[in-house]
This record gives structure tokens, sequence and C-alpha cells, in this order.
């Protein structure tokens, strides 16, 4: 069975060139600081869209390190957007390969479950909670 990888082969192959050609803009004085983070919105966008999740420590932290970076004039000159973009890649591969999240306490995809209340009545009252029974129960609650 061929496993499904979050982001494609294709996705890759975009993204990376789409940070050469970024980081490449970087080298033109104040433009990093301008277009740096255009990037990571449209990188952002398209994890997402592929189940990544809009606020994840994994893809932000990356993303958030070369942005700054990008402010800084002497390690603007660095291909920071590209380093991230493979950082990105290479964690979401992982977990996609091995179905292990990175973050400990979360799993891939799947968003956690709420805790369930009991709905309102018609007059917005909520009912009795139900009192646990049974032989062990009933010698405890006495």
């Amino acid at each position: 069975m061929k496993k499904k990888y979050r982001i494609g082969v294709l996705g890759i192959i975009v993204f990376v060139c789409l940070a050469g050609i970024f980081d490449l803009l970087t080298l033109i004085p104040f433009v990093g600081t301008l277009f740096g983070w255009v990037y990571f919105v449209i990188f952002t966008i398209y994890l997402v869209k592929t189940g990544h999740g809009f606020i994840n420590a994994k893809t932000l932290a990356p993303q958030a390190i070369s942005i700054v970076a990008e402010f800084i004039p002497a390690v603007q000159e660095l291909p920071t957007i590209i380093a991230a973009t493979i950082a990105v890649i290479a964690i979401s591969r992982i977990e996609d390969k091995t179905g292990i999240s990175l973050m400990p306490g979360s799993k891939i995809g799947v968003t956690a479950a709420r805790k369930k209340i009991n709905p309102a009545n018609k007059n917005g009252v909520r009912g009795p909670m139900k009192r646990p029974s049974g032989p062990d129960m009933d010698a405890i609650l006495e």
C-alpha cells in the first residue's frame, strides 16, 4: 500500500522553487523585509489546505524564525526561506511516514474530542446528572 503524504512531490518542487525565488529577492536590500513574509502567507495557506492546521507549532516555528531573520540585514542574505521550507516539509514527511506526531499529546490531522454537555431543555435548564448505580456505589453513597 502506497503511503499518502499531505505534501506531494509536486507541492515540494513548487514551494522549494518559490522559496528559492523569494530568497533571491531578499538579496536586494529592503526587499526581504517586504516580501519574505508574503511567501510564508502563501505557504501557510497551502499547509492549511493540506491538513496541517493554521496555528501549528511545528510549522509555525521555522517560519517565524525565518521571518524574524529577514529583518536582520546581515542574516537576510542567508537562505532562511529555503531552510524553513525544507524543515517544514521534512517534519510533515516524518509525521506522515511514521504516523507519530513530533509534538507530544497530539495526533496528526485529528482534533481532540470535546466534552459533551447535556443539552438544555426547552426552558433552558439542564437536566439532573444521573447518579451512578450498582451495589458498590450504593455502599459508598450511604
